[in-house]
């Protein structure tokens, strides 16, 4: 399978973003696919449903119209994101822009989190595009941003409103949640970033502690030939290490 849309499929794939994209009832062939912009060919559609980047909604029958629907992952080939580990309030914050819209003019949707504690502070998708995946494409972005820089991955809050606690069952249901390991990687590296648990490399291991110098884990071997080398495989940034050597 495709892990990445051509062209044509970009297009079509806007298009559906867009909405009133329709799968119909057509004679002699078993089903049209209709949109504003004129009709799209329905082996078009039918790749894209099979690499999950669209989907029909099988709610209505034929004659009345089946909506052609953007999915998430759909949705994130037509985003670009913008990422900053502190925004003006200290919050690590992930921005899509509009497809097609200017930075700054309009912006789709956002996500606010916690750098250290993970807990999200705020998601916001601009209500005329609201039901196309945006959100659920933000809560990826943001778990891609903070495992590269080393921030606690977002979690849902404990105190949520009706609206946001469907959304977090739709996000866990799409399988887009973080695994344990993942969450607890993210964790350590968070608090390697922000001083709490200190990494040293020796001569022959390399030494992960918390607090009062407890030891949290070890490498035992000479394995690293630097903090450059040490940093990259554990995903940190290499002034966080103490070399000690």
């Amino acid at each position: 399978m495709s892990t990445q849309p051509n062209r044509l499929q970009l297009r079509v794939l806007a298009t559906i973003a867009d909405g009133s994209v329709r799968q119909v009832a057509a004679v002699p062939h078993p089903v049209r696919i209709v949109s504003p912009d004129g009709e799209i060919p329905a082996p078009t559609v039918n790749r894209l449903v099979r690499e999950k980047w669209a989907t029909i909604n099988a709610s209505r029958t034929l004659n009345e119209g089946q909506a052609v629907e953007i999915t998430a992952l759909g949705m994130s080939f037509l985003l670009s994101f913008h990422a900053t580990a502190a925004d003006d309030r200290g919050h690590a914050r992930v921005e899509a822009p509009g497809p097609g819209g200017p930075y700054g003019n309009h912006v789709a949707g956002f996500i606010v989190w916690h750098p250290k504690r993970g807990e999200v502070q705020y998601v916001h998708t601009d209500p005329s595009m609201r039901g196309r995946g945006i959100a659920t494409a933000l809560w990826k972005a943001a778990h891609d941003f903070a495992e590269q820089n080393g921030l606690a991955a977002p979690h849902h809050s404990e105190k949520l409103t009706k609206a946001g606690a469907a959304w977090a069952r739709r996000v866990a249901a799409d399988g887009d949640s973080p695994t344990g390991d993942q969450v607890l990687a993210n964790a350590l590296r968070a608090a390697i970033r922000y001083g709490d648990v200190g990494v040293v490399l020796w001569d022959d291991e390399v030494e992960i502690a918390g607090p009062d110098d407890t030891v949290l884990g070890n490498i035992k071997g000479r394995r690293f030939t630097g903090s450059d080398e040490l940093a990259r495989f554990l995903g940190i940034d290499a002034g966080a290490i103490d070399d000690a050597r």
